[in-house]
């Protein structure tokens, strides 16, 4: 059930939600073990300053990581508020709000495609150099210079 587990003020913002039922106020706050004053002093509230700065910040690390083509992750993205645009984020603070509005950086790097040099990528990989078709003779020619 709702009231086991969420916080009074989501509870609240449940009621306002189920208006559309035409259930009463006082039967919706008794099913959710609300009180009802507290429902009318949550619905009169202003918005606290922390809910307006994570409205705030949420809209700048989403218009940094729409920027960045989608592939900051929040490391990146701390490093351009506070360095690019000077404003004053923790890094978990970034973290936190990325993970609620669900953005994420590209992880990795792209992987590069092995050239078939003779001597480099064969020799990275295991294979003999002497395996190579044409190799003895370049091999054998040097030897004879000494």
């Amino acid at each position: 059930m709702l009231k086991d587990v969420k916080p009074p003020k989501v509870r609240y913002a449940a009621i306002n939600v189920t208006a559309a039922e035409k259930l009463p106020i006082h039967a919706r706050c008794r099913i959710l073990d609300v009180s009802e004053s507290g429902f009318y002093a949550w619905r009169t509230r202003p918005s606290s300053e922390r809910a307006i700065r994570h409205a705030r910040l949420t809209d700048l690390v989403t218009e940094v990581h729409e920027a960045s083509r989608q592939t900051y992750g929040s490391i990146r993205v701390h490093a351009e508020l506070t360095l690019g645009r000077g404003i004053d984020v923790g890094r978990h603070q970034v973290e936190l709000i990325m993970r609620r509005t669900g953005l994420r950086g590209v992880v990795g790097r792209k992987k590069r495609v092995l050239r078939e040099i003779m001597g480099t990528t064969p020799a990275r990989r295991g294979v003999s150099i002497m395996s190579l078709p044409g190799t003895e003779a370049k091999l054998s020619t040097r030897s004879c210079r000494r």
